[in-house]
């Protein structure tokens, strides 16, 4: 087993990734357990949105596809432990459970938000600021329920229409090789497990004292810093 503290500074995004791609017929699961956080502080994985509140044990399978953002702070600090499913955990995650509220699916993204999204990336991309473009289409994977890999293919689309070819061949590959994803500077980014709901947890512990269990684990595979940064992915 492997913990860590991991903190998300306001304004950073863990961009779209997922982690121990290898180990994906291993049993190994991620273990949040939320010492500060804040509304803002969420969680994006397939098509949904979850707040990791604190006062609970969240799991997350880290081969899944999975982002994470802190859009305003203060900081969300999180103690991190990577584990294998032995016994104890087994016995740990066989009590999941989701409390109303605590996921929110995205909307689905229609023909005329796709368009929009492309056409303000295309003006940023004009003007000359190529990495803010790609960021506001990264940022659609925390908005719309998107296919996995969907923001990536925004991106190579905003750069076919463009004619910057090897931009686009770049984003292709980060998007097939997504194992963490292509390197927006020290920005990083996330799915559901199959239990009670594809975003599960594991374990809850109310003021009462009860246990029960909670829902997706957030990832945070690394700290983003605030302001924004590059995202260029790296060369396949």
């Amino acid at each position: 087993m492997y913990v860590r503290p991991a903190r998300l500074e306001p304004h950073s995004y863990l961009w779209e990734h997922r982690d121990y791609t290898e180990l994906r017929d291993t049993g190994r699961h991620r273990l949040h357990i939320p010492l500060v956080t804040n509304p803002s502080a969420v969680l994006v994985t397939a098509g949904a949105r979850v707040h990791l509140a604190a006062g609970a044990l969240w799991r997350l399978t880290p081969s899944r596809a999975h982002g994470v953002c802190n859009t305003t702070g203060p900081d969300r600090l999180h103690l991190i432990a990577d584990v294998y499913a032995d016994n104890a955990y087994q016995a740990l995650a066989a009590r999941p459970h989701l409390h109303d509220g605590d996921a929110a699916d995205l909307p689905q993204m229609t023909a005329a938000d796709r368009a929009g999204l492309l056409a303000r990336a295309g003006q940023l991309a004009d003007l000359g600021f190529t990495d803010a473009a790609e960021q506001t289409l990264l940022r659609a994977f925390y908005t719309y329920a998107l296919p996995e890999g969907g923001a990536y293919d925004l991106i190579a689309e905003l750069h076919a229409g463009r004619r910057a070819d090897a931009d686009g061949s770049r984003w292709r590959a980060a998007k097939a090789h997504r194992s963490p994803a292509p390197d927006p500077a020290p920005i990083s980014s996330p799915e559901r497990t199959p239990y009670a709901h594809p975003c599960t947890s594991a374990h809850r512990a109310d003021s009462a004292g009860r246990a029960g269990a909670r829902p997706p684990a957030g990832t945070a595979r690394r700290p983003g810093r605030p302001g924004p940064r590059p995202c260029r992915p790296p060369p396949p």
